[in-house]
């Protein structure tokens, strides 16, 4: 069925992003409860999180969206309130919410209702209400106990209620009336009916006779703790809220391309911390999602104007102006003192209007207000890659005037103009290599978009296997193009299960082996020369060199004579090898030979390198070099015959020049002796297919690295290292081996880039099967 939402195309991105970020923070933080407990500050954002979904999900008319987080919201308003206690029923639950939230989500992109149980789900929430978890049960049998004795000795307490008109969700705030009510006592007469309230039709006035001894100061307080009531009468006496008078004044930055969803989201804030007297522009304003440039609130609160400030500060690109004490009996908003709607009602740009903003706008930065919204742009991926694709061209553009400039100073060494060409040509260097520097810091993201999926997987897992182990996450603020996040997030994902299911034993085995009984998984990033290094680390059982060989024996993957001949770190190796695997069965996580290949491959792809560093009782950790960005390499050029090539420098570890004299043979594989080690070769002529300069009286090595291994590329000539911007061999080449993609010098020349890890499968280190 198609589906259509109150939401423009402008509006789309924000609103995916805003709710995706909700969702994060909602995994996130359940998790955190669950492995470490209730947190009053963790509950407390959750709660406006899934609050903040559902004003979201409400204001573009998302239904089924509002019904959901209404319903998880009432479960985190409970734990708030300490009516229940987390505990893993809960937990699942509220996560298997979030993942049908997520679905919800989708249906903004394409329109398209998702096949997914929202009322089942939302029924569960509700039950799980109202049937008490292990720790509430003595809490539940006092409160009964409690209720029958006001029975017997108590009066007849007269109980109204009026819920806001602006809930979304009036039904079960009236229901959670009723079951605070029940606490108290006998309920002998209620208007709506119970029987009304549980059709979910809209209740807005409540009046209810409870038998109780409770004073009408312990009836307050537990009600109290309801959101969306506007007034709360104890025997026809007393108001809901208590506190002090506020006046607020917040701006919303001019650019906001959402400034309405941004001013409903202030009144939510608002809403869970008090009562809100008057606004201006009015609610119904708002909710039009007319542009909103400042708004004026009349609040109440028992908080603090501090902890209003802090409340309101997490709404992004508001700015909280001043937040005064007020008489609420005496204050009065005044509409000329805001210029709240941006329309020919509102003007917003009168002389005086001008004046009051730029006074303010001087306080704030004559203060270094921290609460300013950040300017911000929003604009597509698609806009980034082509502005990428012209920093591209104009760096090769530089690399050819650089070329022209040397020439010039060569044959006219005295001509003035040629200082003057060199000057502009260096003056065009340094703002090109500026400018790719900002597009690049445009186009990177944290690797904390990929860590944080994180703790989810791993709770599941550790669950699926009757595994105890904590994750341990570092370095998530480290950039990484984006590019290269996006391909990334697969092998890590094959190394965590790897991690979990093979490397981590259970939790018996670890306390014979005298090792604590939860484990611990590593996920770190870190900068390191021009590269990012991933490791993902477990505190585990290691790899059985001896085990890999047998198996990869029995699978036919090597042969007898290599296994004899085989170090440990090659042996340990062969977990890349395709259809490799130890795992005794095959699951739907691992023993299906097609996890660890995989992972290889893809780093492959990014230019990148994967090492493996373990030791068997103690541990495995799988560190992944990776470039900063896959657009432009930094590189080592080299000439082979008239052929020239372009090495990736990351993985370069250093060069050498030889004679014919230095080099040796080992197994028919010519090997050189580099530092008291046995060093391969392999001879670049041969791998594109050229003739070999044979008048040569030395040759150079580039010393490359993948992990442990090494390798020696012999060629003609060392050219210099140089930036190239990264073109794809397309499909009418295809994939040769040996070369990974192709670049265009300054001069207009086409080169390759060689692929690292073919060029070590080509030299025989990996022991698969011959290419």
């Amino acid at each position: 069925m198609d589906l259509h939402f109150d939401i423009s195309e402008d509006e789309r991105p924000l609103f995916l992003a805003e709710t995706e970020e909700h969702l994060q923070s909602l995994e996130q933080g359940l998790i955190h409860m669950e492995r470490y407990g209730e947190d009053a500050e963790v509950v407390q954002q959750l709660f406006r999180a899934a609050h903040t979904l559902k004003g979201m999900s409400g204001m573009i008319g998302h239904k089924r969206m509002v019904s959901l987080t209404h319903a998880l919201e009432n479960v985190l308003d409970a734990i708030r309130n300490n009516q229940i206690q987390v505990d893993s029923t809960m937990i699942d639950l509220a996560l298997e919410a979030l993942d049908i939230l997520r679905s919800l989500r989708e249906e903004v992109i394409d329109g398209r209702e998702s096949p997914v149980d929202v009322i089942g789900v939302t029924s569960q929430l509700a039950e799980y209400l109202s049937v008490p978890n292990a720790l509430n049960t003595l809490n539940q049998k006092i409160a009964r106990q409690q209720a029958e004795l006001a029975v017997q000795t108590g009066g007849t307490t007269r109980i109204e209620a009026n819920i806001s008109q602006y809930s979304m969700a009036s039904a079960a705030r009236a229901y959670q009336i009723i079951l605070a009510m029940e606490k108290m006592g006998k309920i002998t007469y209620i208007e709506p009916s119970q029987a009304v309230i549980e059709t979910a039709a809209p209740v807005y006035h409540l009046i209810a006779n409870v038998e109780t001894d409770w004073t009408a100061e312990k009836i307050r307080e537990e009600i109290a703790n309801i959101d969306e009531i506007d007034t709360l009468l104890i025997n026809g006496e007393g108001p809901r809220v208590k506190g002090a008078g506020f006046h607020l004044r917040v701006g919303i930055a001019p650019d906001s391309v959402a400034s309405a969803a941004r001013a409903f989201q202030v009144l939510l804030a608002l809403e869970n911390l008090g009562k809100i007297i008057d606004l201006i522009p009015t609610r119904e304003v708002i909710e039009s999602a007319r542009p909103v440039e400042k708004m004026e609130i009349l609040f109440q609160s028992e908080n603090t104007a501090q902890e209003i400030k802090k409340s309101l500060e997490v709404v992004d690109e508001i700015q909280v102006g001043s937040i005064e004490p007020v008489d609420l009996a005496n204050f009065k908003l005044s509409q000329p003192a805001v210029a709240a709607v941006a329309d020919k009602d509102h003007p917003a740009n009168s002389d005086e209007t001008k004046k009051t903003s730029a006074v303010e706008a001087e306080k704030n930065q004559a203060g270094g207000s921290k609460s300013a919204p950040e300017k911000v742009v929003r604009t597509s991926v698609e806009k980034l890659d082509i502005l990428m694709n012209l920093v591209g061209e104009l760096i090769t553009d530089r690399n050819r005037l650089n070329q022209i400039r040397n020439q010039f100073e060569m044959l006219y060494r005295s001509d003035g103009q040629v200082e003057v060409l060199s000057e502009s040509v260096t003056h065009i260097g340094r703002i090109t290599d500026q400018l790719q520097k900002e597009v690049m810091s445009i186009r990177m993201l944290p690797v904390g978009n990929v860590f944080n999926k994180f703790p989810r997987v791993v709770r599941d897992l550790a669950n699926k296997f009757g595994k105890k182990l904590d994750l341990i996450i570092e370095g998530e603020d480290t950039e990484l193009d984006r590019s290269v996040i996006e391909e990334i997030n697969d092998p890590l994902i094959h190394l965590v299960r790897n991690a979990i299911d093979h490397g981590v034993e259970p939790p018996e085995e670890r306390l014979r082996a005298g090792k604590p009984e939860r484990a611990k998984v590593y996920l770190t990033a870190r900068h390191e020369q021009g590269r990012i290094i991933l490791t993902v680390e477990d505190d585990g059982q290691g790899i059985d060199s001896e085990k890999m060989k047998k198996v990869a024996l029995k699978r036919g993957l090597i042969t007898e004579a290599d296994a004899a001949s085989m170090s440990d770190d090659e042996a340990i190796n062969l977990i890349f090898a395709s259809g490799f695997s130890t795992a005794a069965k095959v699951s739907d996580i691992s023993g299906r030979g097609v996890g660890m290949d995989i992972v290889r491959n893809n780093i492959q792809r990014l230019s990148g390198s994967i090492m493996i560093d373990t030791t068997q009782g103690e541990g495995t950790r799988f560190q992944i070099v990776l470039p900063l960005t896959l657009a432009i390499v930094p590189t080592l050029l080299v000439k082979t015959a008239q052929t020239t090539l372009a090495i990736p420098l990351v993985t370069v570890l250093s060069t050498l020049r030889i004679t014919d004299a230095d080099i040796k043979t080992v197994n028919n594989r010519p090997v050189i002796v580099l530092r008291e080690k046995v060093l391969p070769l392999l001879d670049m002529a041969d791998v594109i297919d050229v003739e070999k300069n044979k008048e040569l009286d030395h040759r150079y090595v580039v010393v490359i690295g993948s992990g442990k291994l090494q390798l020696g590329l012999m060629v003609d000539r060392l050219i210099g290292q140089e930036e190239v911007v990264v073109k794809s061999l397309g499909p009418l080449i295809g994939e040769v081996i040996g070369i990974a993609s192709a670049a265009i010098l300054g001069d207009g020349n086409v080169i390759l880039i060689a692929d690292v890890q073919d060029l070590f499968r080509l030299a025989g280190l990996m022991y698969e099967r011959q290419i």
